[in-house]
């Protein structure tokens, strides 16, 4: 007998009435890999899940490598600034290292042209200052101690004896009179302030009672300290020529210390 509409109906009723012959019918009409299937898909919805979570674990993995590479950068940028300031710092220190070695080396320079000129002063006197003093003398510091002790206190006294050079004879126009003293300031290039050094020496000298005149000798003398020394009567030998010797003779009287 064939099976109808009618019949079909009436089993799907009988399958809402009795749900575990369901289950028994999918088992024959079903394959095995097709009842399989709700399983495998719940399966790889589960693996999904897991590697979405994975996932996100290596995404939030990745952001905090991303974090961390960014505060290296940072790092990285403050300790190049560092560098970068150290390296100009220490070319800044060779440069003025080279600076300061050109200006001692400019000074030594100066000061052995100086040293030579008081060494050439002292041992030629008598060519330099024999043009006024008869039998010039280079007097000793030791000398001059012995004279100013006496008469100056400490300080004076260490002022007076921070002179060059003092050179003693009688003055030719001066006969009979006692002996003259020069009190020399030597420098390289003479200026107003050597001038004003040797004036204020030789008063302390005549204030111990040696009847000084002040000089300065170089081997270049400033316009300004001419001018000054004429003017004050101070003794200039520059470059082998001699001045105002006069006019110190006429401001410094050996006869009044004052």
């Amino acid at each position: 007998m064939a099976f109808t509409v009618s019949d079909f109906n009436d089993l799907l009723h009988l399958l809402a009435e009795n749900p575990q012959w369901q289950v028994e019918l999918r088992r024959h009409i079903v394959s095995e890999d097709l009842a399989a299937l709700p399983g495998i898909v719940r399966e790889l919805a589960e693996a999904q899940n897991r590697a979405e979570q994975r996932l996100e674990r290596l995404e939030e993995v990745v952001r905090d490598l991303a974090e961390a590479q960014k505060r290296a950068e940072q790092r990285l940028e403050r300790l190049e600034g560092i560098v970068r300031d150290l390296v100009e710092n220490v070319h800044e220190l060779v440069q003025n290292q080279v600076l300061a070695e050109r200006r001692l080396a400019g000074v030594e320079s100066k000061l052995g042209g100086l040293d030579g000129k008081m060494l050439e002063f002292d041992r030629k006197a008598p060519a330099y200052f024999g043009r006024w003093l008869r039998r010039p003398r280079v007097v000793s510091h030791e000398r001059l101690w012995e004279r100013l002790e006496p008469h100056l206190s400490a300080e004076q006294r260490q002022d007076a004896l921070l002179i060059d050079l003092v050179v003693e004879g009688q003055a030719y126009e001066e006969p009979g009179k006692p002996t003259r003293y020069l009190a020399v300031e030597v420098s390289s290039v003479c200026d107003s302030h050597d001038v004003e050094r040797a004036i204020r020496r030789a008063r302390l000298f005549r204030q111990a009672g040696l009847p000084a005149l002040p000089a300065v000798a170089s081997r270049c003398v400033t316009d300004t300290a001419l001018t000054v020394a004429r003017e004050l009567g101070v003794v200039v030998v520059d470059d082998g020529r001699g001045r105002f010797w006069d006019e110190a003779l006429a401001k410094w009287p050996a006869d009044s210390l004052q």
